[in-house]
């Protein structure tokens, strides 16, 4: 029994289990019922190893494999699924094929894609360059980098007078002028209501000559 990998439709290498494995057969473990268009696409050496990658370069639309594929085949369109095999000697042959998984398979392809870098403890450590006290300002920047807040600026905040102030100034003066309306509405109403009560004397005092006329009628009448 032998394991190739297989890489299904949606990109992903599995390793399987091969009872009776052959090269012509092979085409049979990524489920095609047909060899046509099923070939050898590439060969890579790894350690004391070759791998290599079998599959079919025509189907259906929508039937793409989602793998992506390392030099010089990455650039190239695949269908279905596709097996990787491993064997001894550069040229795959049924008594040369041997085990390979899908822990094996992501070593080759990370080296035939240059390999991936390793972010350790030393990448991600940055040199921190000790700044001087004397060049310090009070946040702790570098005043050679300009980062300099001076004492000025910080008074100026300190002064600060929100703009609300303003508003409450303007809302008092316009009080103010509402109150010296105010009061020439009360002074013109106090000289109306003084020409009212000399008007009503002139009424009463032409009233009074009437009423002594019907008294002297009254008197002539006895």
């Amino acid at each position: 029994m032998r394991t190739i990998v297989i890489i299904t439709k949606q990109g992903t290498p599995k390793t399987e289990s091969v009872k009776s494995l052959t090269i012509d057969t092979l085409y049979k473990k990524c489920k095609f019922r047909k060899v046509d268009n099923f070939a050898k696409r590439a060969t890579w050496k790894y350690d004391n190893l070759w791998v290599s990658v079998y599959a079919r370069d025509t189907g259906r639309a929508g039937g793409e494999n989602k793998y992506d594929m390392p030099p010089p085949i990455d650039k190239d369109l695949y269908f279905g699924s596709i097996a990787v095999i491993a064997h001894t000697e550069e040229t795959p042959s049924d008594n040369t094929l041997t085990d390979l998984t899908a822990e094996t398979w992501k070593k080759v392809y990370e080296k035939c894609m240059g390999g991936f870098e390793d972010l350790g403890d030393e990448d991600t450590e940055e040199d921190v360059e000790e700044i001087p006290k004397h060049l310090q300002t009070k946040q702790g920047y570098s005043k050679e980098d300009g980062f300099v807040v001076s004492d000025g600026d910080e008074e100026e905040d300190e002064d600060y007078v929100p703009p609300d102030s303003d508003n409450d100034s303007d809302e008092e003066e316009e009080d103010d002028e509402d109150d010296a309306d105010y009061g020439e509405d009360t002074d013109q109403d106090e000289d109306e209501d003084e020409g009212e009560e000399e008007e009503e004397e002139d009424d009463e005092d032409e009233e009074d000559p009437g009423e002594g006329s019907e008294l002297s009628e009254e008197d002539y009448e006895y």
